[in-house]
C-alpha cells in the first residue's frame, strides 16, 4: 500500500493513501460472505442465492458496506504509516475522500488529519512554586471553637427581668400606620404582625430595618415605636423611600445560654476540652494541606502554560470549547442553535472560550508529555476508583458508565484526564520549593 504525506499545517497532514486491487480484495471478499450469508432472497435457502441477484436487489446497500470496511482499512493503513514511519500521533480525522471502490479494483483516499504538536518539554525548574504553607493560625482555631459553641448554644425562656441583647431571640408584635385594604399584596406583610421571631444581631435587620436594634434594653411586654424609612432600593419597590410608623410590643424571649467547656467537649464526643481542641486542630490541619495542595497545584499549572507556547491541533481545540460551552451554567448554546460552527466561531463567547480551551489542551499535552517521561500511569484499581466516581455521577453502573464512555468516543479523553490530573498531583511534591 502506498501512503504519502503532505503538511497542510503545524499539526495538520494530507495523506493520499493507495491500495492495489489484491490489497482490498480480502475486504471486499469478507463484505461478499456477510451478504452471502445474511441476506434473504425469495427462492433461495439462505447463503445459497447467487452472487448476481445479491447485487441485483442489494447493490447500493453492498456499495455502501464496500466502501465504508475499505475507508476503514485505508485509515488503520494511514494510522499505522503515521505512527511507524512519520513518527507522529494520530489526533482527529478531519475529513476524507474515496474514490471508487470493486472488485478488481484498486481503492483510493484522500484524507486530511489532525496530529498531536510536537515540542519540547521545559526543565521542570520553570514551573517552582511557594512551599505548601500548612499552619494553622491561632485565630483559626479559635473561630472554630467558637463556632462550635454558638452551633451548641442553648436557650433559656426570659423573665421579666431579663433585658433584650445581642444574641437573643425575641418574639415580638408589630402594627403600622399602613392600610392594609389600600396596599398591593407585596406590601401586607409589612402592615402587621401577631407575632414574629427574629435574632437580635446589630449588623443586620429583620423584616422591618431596624427593627431588633429598636429592641435592645427592653423587657418583656414594653412598646416600642419605631419609624421606619426603607432604603430607596428596598426589595419591595412599592415601600422604597416611603417612611412608615411602627409600634413593636414584645411578646417572647429566650436568652442564649453557651455551654461550658466541659459541656462542649461532651457534645462534640470528646473527653475533655483538650482532646476537642487537639481534633479541632488537625481538623483543620487536613483542610489545610488539601487547600495548599490545590493552590499549589493551580500555581504550577499556572507556570506551566507560561512556560511553553505550541500550536495545537484545530480540531481538539474546537471540540473542548463546545465542551466548555456546553457545561456553561449560562447556557450559550442555547442563543446559537441552528447556527454554523462559523457563524459561532465568529460570536465573542465562543472566541472567549476558545482562548481557554486552547490553555487547557495545551496544559494537558505538557502535563502527559511529564507523566510519560516519568512513568505516571493511571491504571488497575486507581483506574476502576476514578470510574465508580464517575458512575456515582452518571447514577449508573461502573460496567454502563464505561460502555457510554467507549460509545461517545471518550474513553481515551477520560484516560487522559486522569493521567493529567495525577501528574499535576505529583509536580507539587517536585516544585513546590521556593
Amino acid at each position: 500500500m502506498k501512503i504519502e504525506f503532505e503538511t497542510l499545517g503545524p499539526c495538520r497532514l494530507k495523506a493520499t493513501v493507495t491500495a492495489t486491487a489484491e490489497e482490498v480484495a480480502p475486504t471486499l471478499k469478507g463484505v461478499r460472505a456477510d451478504f452471502t450469508k445474511s441476506a434473504r432472497v425469495p427462492g433461495f435457502r439462505p447463503g445459497k442465492a447467487p452472487w448476481a441477484n445479491l447485487r441485483k436487489l442489494f447493490g447500493e446497500q453492498i456499495d455502501r458496506e464496500e466502501a465504508k470496511r475499505v475507508s476503514r482499512q485505508l485509515i488503520d493503513a494511514m494510522r499505522n504509516d503515521l505512527d511507524g514511519k512519520q513518527k507522529r500521533r494520530f489526533c482527529d480525522l478531519v475529513g476524507m475522500e474515496l474514490g471508487d471502490v470493486g472488485v478488481g479494483k484498486g481503492a483510493s483516499a484522500t484524507i486530511e488529519v489532525d496530529v498531536e504538536p510536537e515540542f519540547d518539554l521545559p526543565d521542570v525548574s520553570a514551573w517552582q512554586v511557594a512551599k505548601l504553607d500548612l499552619a494553622v493560625p491561632e485565630d483559626v482555631v479559635k473561630a472554630q471553637l467558637d463556632q462550635l459553641r454558638r452551633q451548641a448554644t442553648t436557650f433559656r425562656a426570659g423573665t421579666a427581668e431579663d433585658t433584650i441583647a445581642e444574641g437573643d431571640l425575641v418574639g415580638f408584635a408589630f402594627a403600622s400606620d399602613l392600610n392594609a385594604e389600600a396596599e398591593p399584596e407585596a406590601v401586607k406583610p409589612f402592615v402587621s404582625s401577631a407575632e414574629r421571631w427574629e435574632q437580635v444581631k446589630a449588623d443586620a435587620s429583620g423584616l422591618l430595618p431596624g427593627d431588633t436594634a429598636a429592641l435592645v434594653g427592653k423587657r418583656l411586654g414594653e412598646e416600642v415605636p419605631l419609624e421606619v424609612t426603607f432604603p430607596a432600593d428596598f426589595r419591595v419597590a412599592e415601600l422604597a423611600g416611603r417612611t412608615v410608623h411602627y409600634t413593636l410590643t414584645v411578646k417572647s424571649l429566650r436568652k442564649p445560654e453557651q455551654p461550658t467547656d466541659e459541656d462542649l467537649a461532651k457534645r462534640c464526643g470528646m473527653e475533655n476540652m483538650e482532646a476537642l481542641d487537639k481534633a479541632v486542630r488537625e481538623h483543620l490541619a487536613q483542610a489545610r494541606a488539601a487547600q495548599a495542595h490545590d493552590e499549589a497545584e493551580r500555581a504550577i499549572a499556572e507556570k506551566i502554560s507560561a512556560s511553553v507556547s505550541f500550536d495545537l491541533p484545530e480540531s481538539e481545540v474546537r471540540r473542548r470549547t463546545y465542551d466548555m460551552l456546553q457545561q456553561d451554567p449560562s447556557d450559550p448554546l442555547k442563543d446559537l442553535a441552528g447556527k454554523s460552527h462559523e457563524e459561532v466561531a465568529a460570536t465573542d463567547v465562543y472566541k472567549q472560550t476558545a482562548e481557554r480551551a486552547a490553555k487547557s489542551v495545551r496544559l494537558g499535552y505538557v502535563l502527559r508529555a511529564w507523566a510519560n517521561k516519568n512513568d505516571v500511569k493511571v491504571e488497575g484499581e486507581e483506574f476502576n476508583a476514578h470510574l465508580n466516581r464517575l458512575a456515582n455521577q452518571m447514577d449508573m453502573k461502573p460496567d454502563m458508565a464505561f460502555r457510554r464512555l467507549i460509545d461517545n468516543g471518550r474513553l481515551g479523553d477520560f484516560s487522559a484526564r486522569l493521567q493529567e490530573e495525577k501528574a499535576l498531583n505529583k509536580l507539587v511534591d517536585v516544585c513546590a520549593v521556593l
